[in-house]
């Protein structure tokens, strides 16, 4: 498609303890609390200079639509030259700063954005189009901090969480339910910021029992389940220790009800979504046929106009948000289980 640029949209259900509130009436309070966006500013880590925040937004009537930003402090864009080949083999990368960019463009205190990842909010229900750059689960955790901590419009105490949306099962599903599951694919486990653990895909090819090992997680499943096979051993330790391991994960129910065997596949989806990228979960449904994680989700593709520097409009990707929303509510059925009108 000449001068279109395709973005994947995904749906996520806000799932909020306090019944009597919704997200989108949450983050509206924020957002009218703090109007700066230096005061809607998260640092990921001391001394990092590195920023997250939701920069532009439109609230209207019933919905919110914005743009979730990161930028670090200081850092250069890199640019692929394709005019010339370097010794036959490679194009040159050159690194432009902001001190190159004129100051009638950039003003005096700028920086590069990293990545955008826009969003809409109704009721409870968040259409998103994220970006390899940025997860939804940054977003989400974001948005924890914005109406926790830093506006306090969500009370202590009360949970928040983006629940990952599953499409609605059709006949043939019905009849012929998930077995098991199979779980694969680079990981490591992660310290929360609760002082909790949790999964997330590794930039390594295998699962770097290393860096988990003072966690506990990782290398202590590896080593029980070699122990439970009666063959572990000190040559084990040494490969351990290294952490060039791989681990793939089989989940297999042989319940004769399905109602249980629903729940259970429900939990774990739930869990391996919000964690792991869905194309490394495969399932199997009961005749034999495999089903690959990424189909279940609800998710959009769609494709945008392109200007003439090669960006999109957001106010077009917020007519497809808007657009998708609708189909949603009328196909997949997602204001049934709201309990706040």
């Amino acid at each position: 498609m000449p001068n279109k640029k395709r973005k994947v949209l995904q749906y996520r259900k806000a799932v909020i303890s306090d019944k009597s509130q919704t997200l989108y009436s949450l983050l509206l309070q924020a957002l009218q609390k703090l109007p700066l966006p230096a005061d809607r500013s998260l640092e990921t880590a001391k001394g990092e200079d590195s920023f997250r925040l939701i920069n532009n937004h439109k609230p209207t009537e019933k919905m919110i639509f914005g743009e979730f930003v990161c930028y670090e402090k200081g850092t250069s864009q890199p640019i692929l030259s394709r005019d010339v080949v370097l010794e036959g083999t490679h194009f040159p990368v050159k690194y432009l700063q902001m001190k190159d960019v004129p100051k009638e463009f950039s003003g005096k205190d700028a920086d590069f954005v990293n990545s955008v990842l826009y969003f809409a909010v109704f009721r409870n229900h968040v259409i998103l189009a994220p970006t390899q750059q940025i997860r939804i689960d940054l977003f989400e955790k974001y948005l924890s901090w914005l109406l926790g901590v830093q506006s306090g419009v969500l009370a202590p105490g009360v949970s928040f969480n983006l629940r990952v949306g599953l499409r609605k099962e059709n006949d043939q599903e019905t009849t012929s339910p998930i077995v098991s599951m199979e779980i694969g694919g680079a990981m490591r486990a992660v310290e929360t910021e609760d002082g909790g653990l949790a999964l997330e895909p590794s930039s390594s090819e295998a699962l770097t029992v290393q860096n988990t090992a003072s966690i506990g997680v990782g290398r202590g499943l590896i080593v029980n389940l070699l122990k439970s096979m009666g063959v572990y051993s000190n040559t084990w330790d040494t490969i351990l220790n290294g952490g060039d391991v791989t681990a793939r994960l089989i989940i297999k129910s042989s319940s004769k009800k399905a109602e249980d065997n629903r729940k259970l596949f429900t939990n774990l989806q739930e869990t391996c979504y919000r964690n792991l990228p869905p194309e490394d979960i495969v399932y199997k449904r009961k005749d034999g046929k495999t089903v690959r994680g990424e189909t279940l989700m609800l998710s959009k593709p769609v494709y945008l106009q392109a200007t003439r520097d090669g960006f999109i409009s957001p106010d077009e990707l917020y007519a497809e948000m808007n657009n998708w929303l609708t189909e949603l509510i009328q196909n997949e059925g997602i204001l049934n289980e709201d309990q706040v009108s």
